[in-house]
């Protein structure tokens, strides 16, 4: 009983609150994504990581939507964050393609994240229209 409730609880915040949920992890990337990096040059694959991790929690919440509201965002955000690259010279930072394979990337493993939840915890196989 416990499990199912939380099951739904969980359900009702996604399904309410995934587009603020998921523009304020938008804002919260755009910001340190626009911080002038205080020492010179790429911190790595750790940064990679560090987009893959973040973009895919940017989308998460989005997943318990419309199939067709979630791919709308997804290309959105991904466009965000080529815009993003696009203006970092101008923050005293890199634009990077890399990075923004990573955001896709990202993005990617945070819908598959949620068609995963979808199916496994919240419908048990059914696909979310």
């Amino acid at each position: 009983m416990h499990v199912e409730r939380l099951r739904n609880d969980l359900l009702s915040v996604f399904e309410r609150y995934g587009v603020v949920l998921s523009l304020i992890a938008l804002a919260v990337i755009t910001g340190g994504s626009l911080v002038p990096r205080e020492s010179g040059g790429d911190v790595g694959s750790a940064d990679k990581v560090l987009h893959l991790v973040a973009y895919a929690v940017a989308i998460f919440p989005l997943t318990q939507h419309k199939t067709q509201t979630r791919l709308i965002f997804a290309i959105g955000v991904l466009i965000w964050s080529g815009a993003i690259e696009l203006v970092q010279p101008f923050v005293g930072r890199s634009a990077s393609l890399l990075d923004l394979a990573s955001n896709a990337a990202g993005l990617l493993l945070g819908l598959a994240l949620g068609v995963l939840l979808d199916r496994v915890a919240f419908k048990n196989g059914s696909d979310t229209a």
